[in-house]
C-alpha cells in the first residue's frame, strides 16, 4: 500500500507527463502546418473530435477568448494557413476537420 504523500506525488508527475505529450503534440501540428500554439490547438481539439463538429463555446475556450467574432477571424486564417478542404462549418454548432483534416494531423503527429 502507498503512503498518501507518494500517492498524491504519483498522482502530480502522471499530470505532469500528460502537459508534456500535450505540449508535444501542439508543437509538432504548429510545427508541421507553420502555424502558433493557439491555431495548432484549435486544430488538436477538432482532432480529438474525429470529424464531429466542435461545439464554438469550446473553441473559444481553447482560443481562450470570449468572442465569437475572434474565433472566426482565427478560424478564418486557419484555414488559409493549412490549406482548403480541411475545415468544415458546421452551421449553428461550430467548425470539425474533414477527413482530408483528420488525415494531415494524424501524419503530423506521427512525423
Amino acid at each position: 500500500m502507498m503512503c498518501p504523500h507518494c500517492a498524491a506525488l504519483k498522482a502530480r508527475i502522471r499530470e505532469l507527463e500528460a502537459i508534456l505529450v500535450t505540449k508535444d503534440r501542439i508543437a509538432k501540428v504548429a510545427g508541421s502546418f507553420q502555424v502558433s500554439g493557439t491555431k495548432a490547438r484549435l486544430l488538436l481539439a477538432m482532432y480529438q473530435r474525429r470529424g464531429a463538429a466542435v461545439r464554438r463555446d469550446h473553441l473559444m475556450d481553447v482560443a481562450s477568448t470570449d468572442s465569437r467574432d475572434s474565433l472566426k477571424a482565427t478560424i478564418c486564417y486557419l484555414r488559409r494557413d493549412v490549406g482548403k478542404g480541411l475545415i468544415y462549418h458546421a452551421a449553428g454548432v461550430g467548425y470539425g476537420l474533414t477527413d482530408l483534416g483528420l488525415d494531415a494531423i494524424r501524419v503530423a503527429l506521427e512525423a
